[in-house]
């Protein structure tokens, strides 16, 4: 029998059982890449719902109790570099922006890169989420604080926002800090924010930025870069500046904004994230918009600050940025299992 199989491969020529050879063999490593693939993903899936069940938090620290997703290689910081750069200059390109600033960092071990992340911007209503740690620090010394009621008598400041709140308090009712909290970081509402600033002491309201190493804000047209920025959105997720309870507290409204613009657009709708804009008219109009999103096991900071003409253009520059950052992400750990 071994003969008669030795007689019948030499009449194949030699080029054919060598084409044959190499397709055998890639058919081997394709397999074997999708076994060991499949094979992680399943213990991915697994360890994440032991997570899930030990971890009663949604949007904090939620990797915290697992150390086995340091996958997060050079190569691909490296792509996500890439796409990021040539959307920026196609934007820029087609007069969208004159400035970008960006910032990404995986949260679960910690890569990241920037783009003129050093570059300073005002960062208008993105301020308002320091505004909220800080009248949560003062609430863990003083519970009653947030329940404390608040007339809004008159309205305190006249400013046109390009992206206007969908819904804003109203003259001549009262309302508790916590509904305040709530009305500024949900709508943006800046009459809320005056009312809220009213009502917090300064300097404890300074406190946040002297604990970070931040320079402390001197007005409307303070400045701050991207990175920077960012450390807002760190202490809040790993629980480090604020209670777990209050961190919790912060993320979830922030992950309940109505600007559906920037960052949320450019990811799908089945992926939470925690986000906060900020518009500002000054060196043109400026846009930026930072936040969480919450790709299953693989969390990241995003954070994108912008300067041009147009808010509208801005706010799609913003959504760009955030759809090929998330087309990577997705594509390096998109599995076939439930998570």
């Amino acid at each position: 029998m071994n003969e008669i199989k030795t007689k019948k491969y030499l009449h194949i020529p030699l080029n054919k059982l060598l084409i044959l050879g190499l397709i055998l063999v890639g058919l081997g490593f394709l397999i074997g890449m999708m076994v060991t693939k499949n094979k992680k993903s399943l213990e991915a899936t697994e360890l994440h719902s032991q997570n899930s069940a030990s971890n009663p938090y949604a949007f904090i620290s939620p990797l915290l109790e697992c150390n086995n997703f340091q996958d997060f290689s050079n190569k691909l910081i490296n792509k996500i570099k890439q796409v990021t750069l040539k959307e920026i200059n196609t934007d820029k390109e087609n007069g969208m922006s004159s400035h970008v600033s960006v910032y990404f960092r995986d949260l679960n071990n910690g890569p990241w890169f920037g783009f003129n992340e050093k570059e300073e911007f005002v960062p208008g209503s993105l301020l308002k989420v320091p505004l909220m740690i800080s009248a949560y620090k003062i609430s863990e010394q003083d519970p009653s604080l947030l329940d404390k009621k608040v007339l809004f008598e008159k309205k305190i400041i006249d400013v046109t926002q390009h992206f206007e709140p969908l819904e804003e308090i109203k003259l001549g009712q009262e309302y508790t800090i916590d509904q305040l909290v709530r009305s500024m970081i949900i709508n943006s509402d800046n009459e809320a924010t005056l009312l809220l600033g009213q009502e917090i002491n300064q300097n404890q309201l300074m406190d946040i930025y002297s604990d970070l190493g931040i320079d402390k804000p001197t007005g409307f047209d303070t400045k701050m870069a991207v990175r920077t920025y960012a450390s807002f959105f760190r202490v809040l997720f790993n629980a480090t500046y604020l209670s777990k309870d209050f961190s919790e507290k912060a993320l979830s409204l922030l992950s309940q904004t109505d600007f559906n613009k920037g960052l949320r657009a450019g990811v799908p709708s089945s992926i939470k994230i925690a986000h906060k804009f900020g518009e500002r008219t000054s060196e043109g109009v400026q846009l930026h918009d930072c936040g969480i999103i919450y790709y299953p096991l693989h969390p990241y900071v995003l954070c994108i600050m912008t300067r041009g003409n147009d808010y509208d253009q801005l706010a799609k520059v913003v959504k760009n940025i955030s759809n090929v950052v998330y087309k990577v992400i997705d594509d390096e750990y998109k599995t076939p299992y439930e998570l």
